[in-house]
C-alpha cells in the first residue's frame, strides 16, 4: 500500500482505540531548565524528580502505549511492551539526560542497535523519525547496517529528498546540545555519496521531523506521530537487516 493509504488506516484504527490523553504544561516544559553544566544536572533532577513521576513518566507511557496499540496491529513484527520502547533516563554516569525518548523497534531485538521508530521530547519540541546508529553494545550490527546503506545509497537518497519536501532533516544531537537548546548539527548531503559519507562519518543515520508539541492537542500529535510513521516506512523498511521479513512486515 501507499503512505498514504496506511496513514489512513493507522487513523481508522486510532480513531476506535484508546487514545492519548495529552501532554501537560509540566511535561512539554520539563527540560526547559536543564542546566547547561551538565556537572548541575543531578541537581536539577533531584528538584524536577516529582514532576517527572507524576507527570513526565505516566503521560509519556501513555503516549507510547496509545501508539503501539495502533501499530502493532500492521506491524505485528514490532515490540508491543512499552516498557522496552522506553529509553533510559540517565546515562552511564547517572547524569539525568536532558530528553525522554523511547523507540519502537523489532521484537525480540535490542533497540539499541535495531532501525528505530524515534520519539524524543526535548525542550525544542517532540522530535520524531528514524534513527540507526553504531553503538558499543554491538559493532558488528551497525558495520553491517552500514554496509546495506552503501549499497542502497542511491535509493535512500531519493527517499531522503522525498522526506525532506515533508520537512525532515538529518540532524546529529548531542546531550550538550539539548541542553543548550540547540538542534544540533543539520546535514544536507546534495547526491547519495555525501548521504553515505555523512553516515559513515558520523556512525548514524536519521530522518527527523520536529513537531511544536506544546501548541498541539493530544489527537494532533497522535495524528502528526502516525503521518510521520507512515512517511518514514518505507527508509524504514529499506535500512533493514537479512533477519528482517518482508514479507510479513513491509507494509509499503
Amino acid at each position: 500500500m501507499s503512505a498514504s493509504d496506511l496513514y489512513d488506516k493507522l487513523v481508522e484504527k486510532y480513531l476506535s482505540s484508546v487514545k492519548f490523553t495529552g501532554f501537560s504544561a509540566e511535561s512539554l516544559h520539563f527540560f526547559d531548565d536543564y542546566p547547561i553544566d551538565s556537572s548541575l544536572s543531578p541537581e536539577w533532577w533531584d528538584h524536577q524528580k516529582s514532576t517527572y513521576e507524576d507527570y513526565l513518566k505516566p503521560e509519556f507511557h501513555d503516549l507510547l502505549r496509545s501508539l503501539i496499540s495502533v501499530v502493532t496491529c500492521f506491524d505485528k513484527g514490532l515490540e508491543a511492551d512499552v516498557a522496552k520502547c522506553l529509553g533510559r533516563t540517565h546515562d552511564a554516569s547517572t547524569r539525568p539526560i536532558p530528553y525522554r525518548w523511547a523507540a519502537l523497534h523489532s521484537a525480540n531485538t535490542d533497540k539499541r542497535i535495531d532501525v528505530q521508530f524515534f520519539i524524543n521530547l526535548t525542550s525544542l519540541g517532540l522530535r520524531v523519525g528514524i534513527f540507526s546508529g553504531h553503538h558499543g553494545f554491538d559493532t558488528n550490527a551497525w558495520n553491517a547496517r552500514q554496509k546495506r546503506i552503501y549499497s542502497k545509497r542511491v535509493e535512500i537518497f531519493q527517499r531522503y529528498r522525498e522526506l525532506q519536501d515533508l520537512g525532515f532533516e538529518m540532524l546529529h544531537t548531542t546531550k550538550s546540545d539539548h541542553a543548550s537548546k540547540s538542534h544540533g548539527t543539520r546535514y544536507t548531503p546534495e547526491n547519495h555519496d555525501e548521504l553515505y559519507s555523512s553516515i559513515a562519518k558520523l556512525q548514524q543515520i536519521s530522518f527527523i521531523k520536529t513537531l511544536d508539541a506544546k501548541n498541539m492537542n493530544s489527537d494532533e500529535i497522535c495524528m502528526e506521530i502516525l503521518k510521520i510513521f507512515s512517511d518514514t516506512r518505507s527508509v524504514y523498511q529499506l535500512l533493514q537487516s537479512s533477519k528482517y521479513d518482508s514479507y510479513k512486515r513491509n507494509l509499503v
